[in-house]
Order: C-alpha cells, then structure tokens, then sequence
C-alpha cells in the first residue's frame, strides 16, 4: 500500500522529556504542553486518514471510485477538518491510481490555501509527466479545484503540453463538464471565451477543432441561454461532429433561436445531424415547432428521425397528434413502427384505441 504517513515525514519528531520519576506520593502529572497536545491531535487525524483509505483499498483494490460507499468516505474526511490536508498531501503526490482520486476529492472538499496550492502543484507536475495515467490524475486535480469552486480550473484541463479534456468522470460525464457544472453560473462565460479562441484557430488546427467538442459538452451540461448566441453560428460549421454537438446542446439551453436554428438543421445532410435535432426538438416541445415538424415527416426518410419527430408532435400537442400519427401506421420499417408506439404512449389515454389496433 502507497500510504506513508509516518509522523516523523511531517517533521515533527516525537521526542518525550521526563524531568523525574513520579513520587510515591501520588503526586497529578504535569499537563501536557501544548506542542504535545497538537501532535497528539495530528496523530489522531493521520490515524483516522489512514484507517479510510485502508478500509478502501481492501473493498477495492484497483480502485475506490467504484466504491458505493466512496463519497461517504470522502465525506468523514472532509469532516476532519483542514488538520487533514497536510496528510491527504503527502499521499496525493504518492501517485498511487487507488487513492489519488480520492485524496484529490477530499482535498476538493477542504477549500484552503494549502489544499489549492497542493492541487495546482498537481496539475504541472501530471502534465510534466505526461504518461496516461499522469493525464487522468492531471484531470482529477483541476477537478478538484473546480470542487472547491475555482472557477480558473478550466483553463487547467488542456493547460501546458498535454489535454486532459476527454478524460471521464462518471457515467457519460467527463471531468471537463463536472468541473463546468461545478462552477457555473460563472463557468458559462468561461467556455464561451474558450470556445471564441479555439475557432480562430479550428481552420489550421485539427487538435483546436476537437477541442471545440469538449466545450459545446461542458456548454450543454451548464445549459445557460445566454450561451445560445455563441452557438448558434457552428450549426454551418463544415465538422459535421461539430453540427451534432450544437444541435444536441440547444435541446439543453432552450431558447426561441435555437429552436429555429434545429429546425434548420433538420435539412442537414447528414444523418446523425438530423437525428439529433430531432431528439432535441422532441426535449424542447415547443409549441411553435408543431406545423414545421407535420412538413417534415412529409419527406424525412430516416427512420430514427422520423421516430424522435413523432415523439416531439405527440409532446407538443398531445391527442391533436393522432391523426398525423395514424397517417403513417402503415409505413415498414420496424424502428419506426416502434417509435410511433412510444408516442402514443407519450400522448395517454386518447391514443388508446390506436394502440389497439
């Protein structure tokens, strides 16, 4: 085990002075000096860090994350206080893949000069490093940092010589778009100014281009209407994954443009771009959109988005629905025929005797 928090690595020596061997006459101790007490207490902090990261490591050996019990550990931590940073320190710069994370999210939890200072150093040093491992740990520091509210951590992710942006979290999250959820409002304005910057430079560089993903993610994830004017415009951006990722984030932010902007991009020449402004305009429901969706079924070939703009007419108008519904029952494709199930079971009780038949 990686863990190595001896006293003595904190410098503090535990040197006991007795000036005499007690009388025969019962005589109380002397009180303990106060140097005494505060090592006493550091003593009892390192066990209690100790005994956490101890307990799991045995349930997880290759990793606490996966741990239920993960956040609850963190949290009795974090309850220790800011004694507990100088200890959680140490161990974070172990590099060790089964407790880095979990120091670097109770240091998140413990916001203190000392606490940023630690991560900050963390993040250059995994960047000097540059191995795969040291880009998940650069990624887990800035996320930290994000925790403990600092907003500048988003700079930090592709920071230096190496990106750490891609890196997941949890689930379909990266640590990118936690660390944007984490500190918005104030994250929103951030992405946009990243986002201005990586355009300009999208042209001449591939690595520039990609990176505009990870940012339309974060954007969607904070879902700010006030970002849907810096989006808007790379719905004619020649990268088709670009297209897909605004089209996905409107369905998120939401805005009366952005539901004119979808609709655009359902003459989109390709599939995936279509298929996602569909989705996103069935998670919109916005009453206006009713009649432009009616037209398009009238020449939308693909099934899928087809199946997700049956969803959207049958949300937005509920049994008024159904006779655009019963115009295409009889259309093959079995993805479609299902989609058109899911809407009327969307729609309730009216669509009943159609789904009977």
């Amino acid at each position: 085990m990686s863990f190595r928090l001896a006293v003595a690595s904190l410098g503090w020596p535990l040197v006991l002075t007795f000036s005499g061997i007690l009388a025969a006459d019962d005589r109380a101790p002397d009180p303990p000096t106060t140097e005494t007490a505060q090592l006493v207490a550091r003593e009892r902090t390192r066990s209690a860090v100790v005994a956490a990261l101890e307990l799991y490591q045995k349930v997880v050996p290759t990793g606490i994350e996966a741990n239920d019990n993960f956040v609850d550990a963190v949290e009795q931590i974090a309850a220790l206080g800011d004694e507990a940073v100088p200890f959680l320190t140490i161990e974070l710069a172990q590099q060790s893949p089964a407790s880095y994370r979990f120091c670097a999210y109770a240091l998140g939890r413990l916001p203190t000069a000392e606490s940023r200072r630690a991560l900050e150093s963390e993040v250059e040093r995994n960047d000097a490093d540059g191995s795969d491992i040291a880009i998940l740990h650069k990624a887990w520091a800035a996320w930290a940092l994000a925790l403990q509210g600092h907003v500048e951590a988003l700079d930090l992710f592709d920071a230096g010589r190496n990106r750490s942006t891609p890196v997941g979290m949890h689930l379909d999250t990266t640590a990118f778009e936690a660390a944007a959820i984490l500190t918005a409002p104030a994250s929103a304005a951030r992405l946009v100014a990243q986002l201005a910057t990586l355009n300009e430079k999208a042209a001449e560089s591939q690595e520039a281009s990609r990176e505009r993903l990870w940012r339309l993610r974060a954007l969607r994830r904070v879902a700010d209407p006030e970002t849907a004017p810096a989006i808007l415009p790379l719905l004619a951006d020649a990268d088709r994954t670009v297209r897909f990722e605004v089209a996905r984030a409107l369905g998120t932010i939401g805005t009366d443009a952005g539901v004119e902007a979808l609709h655009r991009a359902l003459e989109d020449d390709q599939v995936p771009v279509r298929r996602i402004a569909a989705i996103s305009l069935a998670e919109l429901s916005s009453p206006a959109s009713f009649r432009r969706i009616n037209e398009r079924l009238e020449i939308e070939e693909d099934s899928v988005t087809r199946g997700a703009l049956y969803l959207a007419v049958a949300k937005i108008s509920g049994g008024k629905a159904l006779p655009i519904l019963a115009r295409y029952a009889n259309r093959p494709d079995p993805i479609e025929r299902r989609a058109r199930v899911d809407a009327l079971l969307a729609i309730g009780p009216p669509a009943i005797p159609a789904l009977a038949e």
